[in-house]
């Protein structure tokens, strides 16, 4: 039946001209340049009356519907195919002074460590430097011990706050029951 929908197929055709259906197009936007624009299309109302049909492609700021899907695509060629995120690994301090052992008594280098432990290149690199940092051979950031203590201030920072946050509210409390 011409001009009104007869299956729920027909809501998906993106063909569909239809006040109902929202549309990406704005006033005065035109799909003469579209390979099919003119063509004779399937979907109530398509082509009568000299209308095109409403084109549903994302709008890109100065850039036309089909530019802007071509702008799209390519943007999905481009990215690659995610690896499976590998969980996080933890190491112990000792594995870590072995791995840096190796390094610095000059038996393997570091793209040799890394390739035979499968780690990363920037967490042995980080291992050696923080190594160097707690041996007083650079001064560049913390030691692992201040790190530690820095760490365990902060926390009794925030349960401090939390304490003080309590004292107020059992002060305001017992304000109001006084009055």
């Amino acid at each position: 039946m011409k001009g009104s929908f007869t299956s729920p197929d027909d809501m998906n055709d993106p063909f569909t001209t239809s006040p109902r259906r929202r549309t990406n197009m704005r006033p005065g936007d035109s799909a003469a340049g579209h390979p099919l624009a003119g063509a004779s299309l399937p979907g109530p109302g398509a082509g009568c009356l000299g209308l095109d049909p409403v084109w549903r492609t994302p709008l890109i700021r100065g850039v036309g519907p089909l530019e802007g899907m071509s702008l799209i695509m390519e943007a999905m060629a481009r990215k690659k195919p995610r690896a499976r995120q590998r969980s996080r690994r933890v190491f112990t301090p000792e594995f870590k002074a072995q791995i840096v052992g190796l390094v610095h008594r000059g038996e393997r280098t570091v793209p040799e460590v890394v390739r035979d432990f499968e780690l990363t290149d920037s967490v042995v690199r980080k291992w050696i430097t923080q190594a160097e940092r707690d041996a007083g051979v650079r001064s560049d950031g913390l030691t692992s011990e201040e790190k530690a203590e820095l760490a365990a201030l902060r926390k009794e920072n925030t349960r401090l706050r939390e304490d003080v946050e309590i004292l107020k509210r059992a002060t305001a409390f017992f304000a109001k029951e006084t009055r």
